[in-house]
């Protein structure tokens, strides 16, 4: 809960990154990928590859300022 909480989450999503050992690196590759726009709201499905699998994710953001903005990012294992 709470701003810290999810930076340091985020924090340590990306700790294993490194850019020297490709094996290593932390990417996503998105596809299935749909998006909706109504006013200043868009929201975006799709299924997230990663490196430990496929997750299934909703992503939606905000239109403020002249920039998109995330404001919630939901996202669950694929089941086989």
């Amino acid at each position: 809960i709470g701003i810290d909480a999810v930076m340091d989450s985020w924090r340590q999503i990306f700790a294993g990154y490194d850019k020297g050992d490709d094996k290593k690196a932390f990417m996503i590759r998105p596809s299935r990928v749909k998006v909706d726009i109504c006013g200043r709201t868009a929201i975006c499905t799709c299924v997230e590859e990663t490196n430990g699998g496929r997750l299934e994710a909703l992503n939606i953001y905000r239109r403020e300022e002249g920039t998109w903005k995330m404001v919630n990012h939901m996202a669950s294992p694929v089941m086989m």
